[in-house]
């Protein structure tokens, strides 16, 4: 994610098998040695915490977490709208704490012209029109719109003259589409950064494409964009939420439907996705 950044000097890679505590705390102590003059954690969480304090730096900032508003929010939706709960801000108002002049407002993700290379020439025969990416998966369940609707809104963008690129195996009632099945994060980011327009549910690739300056069009349902995780990007990101008061009834969409019927994806119609998306199309000609 973080490759090619301009701004960044080194990484230093946390490995899943190293989140054990004994081996986190190996890992942090091997950090004192690097001799840090200051922590920056937006995370604040209690294992950001214990690094920061094991490398003892003299100075540390925590991001601010309101974790009282969202609770309140999803315990009782509707009740209150709070002035902003975004998570970008907060990270932000951390770095102005810390002293940074902030200059820009917006996450960036870079990708190499030769990664966009490497893409379109798997897409040769379908160059010449613009692309539109659709990913209808997420980490919970609960917060995808679903595959049918979305096949929907493929095929009335595709008999538009749009090339879609579908994140999925191929689907017998559209055949029309470019059908991509990628586990490799730098391949689904260098697919995203040349499409036109991306539509997804509120998950990791809409956040992505958003910061790659891509149009995007996100779909919320049990998560709610006043919770403060919408994509932010430079062009332009539109979300569609229902409306239906039940919503948000989880942080993530983690929690079950009470209803058994997810009638705040329901209320979101494929007609109302497609009209949104040929907008965003038309503003970026």
């Amino acid at each position: 994610m973080l490759l090619h950044n301009p701004y960044i000097d080194g990484i230093i890679a946390l490995e899943l098998s190293q989140m054990k505590w004994e081996k986190y705390i190996g890992f942090a102590m091997s950090l004192r040695s690097e001799r840090f003059s200051m922590v920056i954690d937006l995370h604040n969480n209690i294992r950001s915490r214990i690094l920061s304090a094991i490398l003892n730096v003299p100075l540390s900032y925590h991001v601010p977490k309101p974790y009282w508003k969202r609770w309140r929010l999803i315990h009782h939706a509707g009740s209150f709208t709070p002035k902003s709960l975004d998570i970008l801000d907060q990270y932000l108002s951390t770095l102005k704490e810390a002293g940074f002049q902030v200059k820009t407002f917006f996450p960036e993700i870079f990708v190499t012209e030769s990664e966009k290379a490497a893409c379109l020439n798997q897409l040769e025969p379908f160059i010449g029109k613009q692309f539109v990416g659709i990913h209808p998966y997420a980490k919970w369940k609960n917060k995808e719109w679903g595959i049918e609707k979305y096949l929907d809104v493929a095929q009335l963008l595709s008999s538009e003259g749009y090339n879609v690129l579908f994140w999925d195996s191929p689907h017998a009632r559209a055949p029309e589409l470019k059908y991509l099945c990628t586990d490799d994060l730098r391949e689904l980011i260098g697919y995203l950064s040349i499409c036109n327009l991306f539509v997804g549910n509120d998950s990791g690739p809409a956040h992505i494409a958003a910061a790659l300056g891509v149009p995007t069009l996100t779909i919320f349902g049990p998560t709610h964009p006043v919770l403060g995780f919408t994509p932010r990007g430079r062009t332009n990101v539109k979300v569609l939420h229902s409306g239906i008061p039940c919503s948000p009834c989880s942080k993530h969409g983690e929690n079950h439907c009470k209803y058994q019927t997810l009638r705040c994806m329901d209320a979101v119609k494929p007609e109302q996705v497609f009209k949104e998306a040929l907008d965003l199309l038309r503003k970026n000609d």
